[in-house]
C-alpha cells in the first residue's frame, strides 16, 4: 500500500519506484479465504489517499498469475484504517452502547457500557485481529471495566462485549 497526495487516475498511475508504505513480500496465492496485510505507517506528508497494488519491479519481487481471470484483476477489502496523530497517547472511540478509551501510557483499555441505569457489562473477550483468543473476564457486572493491554504486542484487537440483557456487540482498540 502507498499513501499519495494526488487521486489514483488510469492516466495517472502511480510509479514503479520500488517504495510502499506498507510491503508483504510473500506471493499471495491464497484464493478462496481474505489473507490480512497489515502495517503501521508514519506520515511525512499530508496524504489522502490509499493507493493498493505492486510499486515494485519484478527484477526485486516476484509475482504469479493465480487462477483463468483473463483480466488478472484481484479484490481488496479494506477495514480498520486509522489515523491518529501519534504525539497524543489517547484514542477515543464511541461505539453504539460502548465508549472505548485507549491510554497509551499505562497500557490499559476502558470499557464503559453507556446503557439503561439496570444494564451492565456482563463478560468482555479480547481476540487479536486474527482471531487468536487472548483472554475472557466473566461476572462484571459493571458498567466500567479496564482491560490491563500490559503484555499484548502492539496490534489491533477485538473486544467481544456481553451486556446483562445477553446482547453481544463487537468493538475494536488498538494497541501502540
Amino acid at each position: 500500500a502507498k499513501l499519495s497526495t494526488v487521486p489514483y487516475s488510469e492516466f495517472a498511475a502511480p510509479a514503479v519506484d520500488n517504495f510502499a508504505h506498507i510491503v508483504d513480500v510473500s506471493v499471495i496465492t491464497e484464493t478462496e479465504e481474505w489473507v490480512i496485510i497489515s502495517g503501521t505507517i508514519v506520515a511525512d506528508s499530508a496524504y489522502q489517499y490509499l493507493i493498493i497494488g505492486n510499486f515494485f519491479s519484478e527484477l526485486i519481487y516476484d509475482t504469479t498469475n493465480v487462477g483463468t481471470n483473463p483480466y488478472n484483476r484481484v479484490y481488496y477489502y479494506v477495514e480498520d484504517v486509522s489515523v491518529y496523530n501519534p504525539g497524543h497517547t489517547e484514542i477515543t472511540e464511541e461505539v453504539s452502547s460502548y465508549r472505548l478509551h485507549y491510554n497509551a501510557q499505562n497500557k490499559q483499555v476502558s470499557v464503559f457500557y453507556q446503557g439503561s441505569f439496570d444494564e451492565s457489562i456482563e463478560r468482555l473477550e479480547v481476540y487479536s485481529v486474527t482471531g487468536q483468543h487472548i483472554s475472557t473476564l466473566y461476572s462484571l457486572n459493571s458498567n466500567h471495566v479496564i482491560i490491563d493491554c500490559s503484555t499484548y504486542v502492539p496490534g489491533v484487537y477485538f473486544v467481544r462485549s456481553l451486556d446483562s440483557n445477553n446482547r453481544y456487540e463487537q468493538l475494536k482498540f488498538i494497541v501502540q
